[in-house]
C-alpha cells in the first residue's frame, strides 16, 4: 500500500525526453530542463516559467522547436515555434487576444484545444503570420488559458537575456550547430 505523503507525487505528469526529426530522442529531460522563474529561449520565442514550475526542451527539428512547461498543478502546456505554421482561421474567426505584439486565435484539435499565436516579425513584411502553437491537455479551452498566454514573449532583436536557449533547423540536425545555444548567446 502506498502511503498517501507519496499519492501527490505519483500524480505528478512525467515530461516526455525532447525529440528530433523521427520522433528520435535527444536526452532525457531532466538534462534540458530549467526551474523557474526563468527565461527559456528557443529562436526568438521567450518562455517564461513561474515559481514552481520547470521548462523543458520539448522538439527541436527542421522547420520548428519547442518547450514544454510542467506547472506547478502538474499540467503539461507547450509552445512550438514554426517557420511553416499554416493558417487555419475561419474568415469569421476573431481572436481570443488581441495587442500590439501577437494575435491569439482558438481552435479545436480532435478533442484537445490548441491556439495558435500569430504576429508580424520585424523587417519583414507587416502581416500576421502564425508563428506559435500552444497545446496541452492542460488547457480548457476558456479565460484560465490566460494565465499561459502570460509565460510567451518575442525576442525579436536578439538582445534580451535568456537562462537558456535552444535552437532548431537543419544546421542542429546536421551537427553543425549546437541545439543548446546559450553559449552563443
Amino acid at each position: 500500500m502506498t502511503p498517501a505523503i507519496l499519492l501527490p507525487l505519483l500524480a505528478v505528469v512525467q515530461v516526455e525526453p525532447p525529440t528530433t526529426v523521427n520522433g528520435l530522442e535527444i536526452g532525457p529531460a531532466e538534462e534540458f530542463s530549467t526551474p523557474g522563474p526563468a527565461r527559456v529561449c528557443i529562436r526568438q520565442m521567450v518562455i517564461s516559467p513561474q515559481e514552481g514550475e520547470v521548462a523543458y526542451l520539448d522538439y527541436s527539428g527542421i522547420h520548428n522547436g519547442g518547450i514544454a512547461i510542467r506547472t506547478a498543478d502538474g499540467r503539461v502546456i507547450r509552445y512550438t515555434l514554426g517557420e511553416i505554421f499554416a493558417d487555419h482561421r475561419r474568415p469569421d474567426q476573431g481572436p481570443v487576444i488581441r495587442n500590439t505584439e501577437r494575435r491569439i486565435y482558438r481552435f479545436e484539435n480532435g478533442r484537445f484545444v490548441n491556439y495558435m499565436v500569430f504576429a508580424i516579425r520585424p523587417g519583414e513584411e507587416p502581416e500576421w503570420r502564425p508563428l506559435v502553437l500552444i497545446s496541452g491537455e492542460g488547457l480548457g479551452g476558456n479565460r484560465a488559458d490566460n494565465r499561459y498566454f502570460d509565460r510567451l514573449s518575442f525576442a525579436w532583436e536578439g538582445s534580451d537575456r535568456c537562462d537558456q536557449a535552444y535552437n532548431f533547423g537543419w544546421g542542429v540536425i546536421l551537427g553543425n550547430e549546437p541545439i543548446d545555444a546559450s553559449e552563443l548567446e
